[in-house]
């Protein structure tokens, strides 16, 4: 049992407390409580004057940290997260410079236009096409020069790719949209840095070569189609129509004339047959103009041709010299 000395010293203690804090606390949530040394036990609190009021321990609160307020002042306070400047992140070594992808671009440049090189590649020289025809009709493209050896030496030209027959007056049309195609091609590879296409490029140097040679062998052949042409008019120019009528009735008579001038050896009856066969000479004389000769003309060419056996032995009967003796 308490003594009488140990009640008066808890009231003494129970009279010193602020009770409005003690009503603060009771009302306040609940919070862990901190063991104290001082707790008393539960028979200390029945023995109290005052059994209404339950007594309970005071909780432990941490003493609160007085800052000075010249030093806050002082001390600058943190921005806010949205008052930061934003922080530039580093770039990470995998990130390319801007020149590595410009060398990136032009290399796929190139790769695509190389692609494309296989569908202008000639298919009798295996080189890029240089002055483009296409096959009549057909369609295949090649080189003009490899076109025009490959139709002379052809009887019957076919196609050098799918050897469909062509057309044998214009067995090549010029591919002029595909010339233009490969200009640009060249043009765009020499831009993406391609060596080979550069103005002093081995490729390019072997493509100018052969487009110049092209050019001038083109020339060469529209000059020999002119000299063919100038022919055939001086040619045209110096036959004389002549217009032949020959009836029924005397078809047999003049026919039975001719037969009898042919043998009779007196040269007042073979003076028809001579002028027969004067025109025959001269028409086997003159030229006979073939595509051979306008794809590829020379000079010997225009030589009068060799008079057939029988023509040579009409022209050496008697009577025949006969009559040229007295022509002259």
């Amino acid at each position: 049992m308490p003594t009488a000395v140990d009640v008066d010293e808890y009231d003494e203690f129970f009279e010193d407390m602020n009770w409005e804090e003690v009503g603060k606390l009771l009302d306040a949530p609940s919070q862990p409580r901190a063991p104290t040394a001082l707790a008393p036990t539960t028979s200390q609190i029945a023995s109290t004057s005052r059994p209404s009021v339950v007594r309970q321990p005071p909780v432990y609160k941490p003493p609160r940290r007085q800052t000075n307020r010249n030093q806050s002042r002082s001390t600058p306070s943190l921005p806010s997260p949205w008052e930061r400047p934003a922080i530039k992140r580093a770039r990470s070594p995998d990130v390319v410079s801007g020149e590595e992808s410009v060398k990136k671009m032009k290399m796929y440049a190139q790769k695509v236009l190389k692609e494309f090189e296989e569908d202008f590649t000639c298919p009798i020289c295996f080189d890029l096409i240089v002055a483009c025809h296409l096959a009549n009709p057909c369609g295949h493209s090649a080189c003009g020069e490899c076109s025009t050896k490959w139709s002379q030496r052809k009887c019957k030209p076919t196609c050098f790719a799918c050897r469909a027959p062509m057309n044998k007056t214009t067995p090549f049309i010029p591919g002029l949209i595909v010339d233009n195609l490969i200009e640009k091609q060249i043009s765009s590879l020499a831009e993406n840095g391609d060596e080979e296409w550069q103005e002093q490029g081995p490729k390019k140097k072997e493509w100018e070569q052969r487009k110049s040679a092209w050019t001038k062998q083109k020339s060469e052949s529209k000059v020999r189609v002119q000299r063919v042409n100038t022919i055939q008019r001086a040619m045209m120019m110096n036959v004389r129509p002549e217009v032949v009528t020959i009836s029924d009735e005397s078809s047999e008579e003049e026919t039975e004339d001719f037969v009898q001038a042919y043998d009779d050896p007196t040269p007042i009856r073979q003076a028809p047959v001579v002028t027969v066969w004067r025109d025959i000479e001269d028409m086997l004389r003159r030229p006979r103009v073939t595509r051979h000769m306008l794809q590829t003309p020379r000079d010997e060419d225009y030589v009068p041709t060799q008079l057939p056996g029988e023509v040579e032995a009409v022209a050496e009967h008697p009577a025949v010299r006969e009559t040229r003796r007295i022509h002259r």
